[in-house]
């Protein structure tokens, strides 16, 4: 089956003094190349403790779990096991996925997919597929088209990684035209009209910037539907992208027939993981410190360098025990068939500059834009400007208040990255907030048992959407 690739102009054109970007000198290369390489060692160091302190809390625990009386083996046993383990380590440093992007992963279920190129108003260029089910008839097919967009650090891949059970899936089952979004920055959404991602200005860019990704997706999609509304499904970062536009951007709650919130990043929950504390103790304190370690424009670019590098099996174990380290989750509601497929797509690029404004929302408890005052600090950390209480900083915090597109939640009693509580008291079309025991904030789109849980419930008020906006 094939891809077939569309294109669609600036819906608003970047300013006309913006020029091309000249290419970088060769020096500027060596600098850049030299930068990347002393950030690499020591995020690389910073990550490696981490890692070896996961494996040792891993290795406990399964210790603790192991109810085996440890006997003395048998020579045969010794053989049998020796060649079992070499077997094991062949396996996992040749194993290779058969399907190991979004892409080759819906056409293989036998999906139709086109891939469409959206222009946002600063000039970035992003990659939307668009999914539907090939056997259905033109009666079957339904008029209002659904956008779903992915996380921090991730790609489309989130909402098709599990195959024909993905939401992605059961959506196009249903008859929806499925279009799956891309931010700036990540593997499918890597060009600019003016600069290339060796540019730092490619990299200047945090939440505020990806409500253009929103708008410019909205754009593109009912353009290309003939619809006049969509409903909109958010994973983490895809929510708080979403309600952030909503809320600079009040004319697309008229556009949204729905609003999807799967793991609602808007308020984030107190930290639990020390080492998410200390990595935002240092940005608040030494901002110029923490760019040095996490990188001035990529954040830990070698994160998806290493992605590549590493064998499928080995990296799927050291991602999900890092992951789950850091951010206090886990993947035990997962089908293990799927991890890999997860983590062949993920990390993926995120800007530095964006994963700070994460880390000035955690402290300060806050739904609120990007706060440059918060980096007016030098090597030791003290102010390098006179601060003052800036006029205008009520102005920075969003009001959830004005989305009032109808809204669902969805979020899992066992997520501690977000806060729920607060954002269920500040929105005023509440439609619905569905809470699952024992979820982490990826089950929404992971947990085996989502296709039989959850998405019958999100079917049947994405359907009476559906009803409402063709009536």
């Amino acid at each position: 089956m094939t891809v077939r690739v569309s294109s669609h102009p600036a819906s608003q054109p970047p300013p006309s003094s913006a020029v091309l970007a000249p290419p970088l000198a060769w020096w500027e290369h060596v600098v850049s190349w030299t930068v990347c390489i002393l950030q690499g060692i020591l995020s690389t160091s910073l990550l490696a403790l981490i890692l070896s302190e996961g494996i040792i809390l891993d290795i406990v625990r399964r210790c603790k779990r192991s109810s085996h009386t440890w006997t003395v083996p048998t020579p045969t046993q010794c053989v049998s096991g020796v060649v079992a383990f070499f077997r094991y380590v062949w396996h996992c440093l040749t194993y290779k996925l058969p399907t190991p992007d979004v892409e080759s992963v819906i056409v293989a279920n036998g999906y139709e997919l086109t891939k469409h190129e959206v222009q946002t108003r600063d000039g970035y260029l992003l990659t939307v597929f668009h999914l539907r089910q090939p056997n259905l008839r033109d009666d079957q097919r339904k008029r209002t088209p659904v956008l779903c967009q992915h996380g921090l650090f991730n790609t489309a891949m989130v909402f098709a990684f599990t195959g024909k059970s993905s939401l992605a899936m059961t959506l196009a089952d249903q008859g929806y035209d499925v279009y799956l979004g891309n931010n700036r920055g990540n593997v499918h959404s890597r060009r600019h009209v003016h600069y290339t991602t060796n540019h730092a200005q490619y990299w200047d860019w945090g939440m505020d910037e990806l409500v253009w990704d929103v708008e410019a997706m909205y754009k593109y999609i009912l353009k290309h539907s003939g619809s006049d509304k969509l409903i909109y499904i958010g994973h983490s970062q895809g929510t708080t992208q979403a309600l952030q536009a909503l809320c600079v951007l009040p004319q697309l709650n008229a556009q949204t027939a729905l609003l999807v919130c799967l793991a609602p990043a808007a308020y984030v929950a107190q930290l639990h993981s020390s080492h998410l504390v200390g990595m935002r103790n240092l940005y608040i304190g030494y901002p110029r410190f923490f760019y040095l370690l996490m990188g001035r424009t990529v954040f830990m670019p070698f994160l998806e360098w290493s992605r590549g590098v590493i064998p499928t099996i080995p990296w799927t174990y050291m991602a999900d025990l890092m992951f789950t380290h850091l951010f206090g989750w886990s993947t035990g509601n997962w089908d293990p068939v799927a991890r890999p497929l997860y983590f062949a797509a993920t990390p993926s690029m995120s800007s530095s500059r964006n994963v700070a404004q994460w880390l000035q929302v955690a402290y300060s408890g806050r739904f609120a834009r990007w706060d440059a005052k918060v980096e007016l600090k030098d090597w030791m950390g003290q102010p390098i400007t006179e601060q003052q209480k800036h006029d205008d900083e009520v102005q920075l915090d969003l009001d959830v208040r004005l989305v009032t597109a109808p809204t669902v939640l969805v979020h899992g009693s066992q997520d501690l990255l977000v806060n729920v509580d607060r954002l269920v008291q500040s929105l005023p079309n509440l439609v619905d907030t569905l809470v699952y025991q024992d979820w982490f904030h990826l089950d929404a789109l992971s947990a085996k048992h989502a296709p039989k849980m959850l998405y019958p419930k999100l079917l049947k008020h994405i359907e009476e959407a559906e009803d409402a906006n063709t009536q």
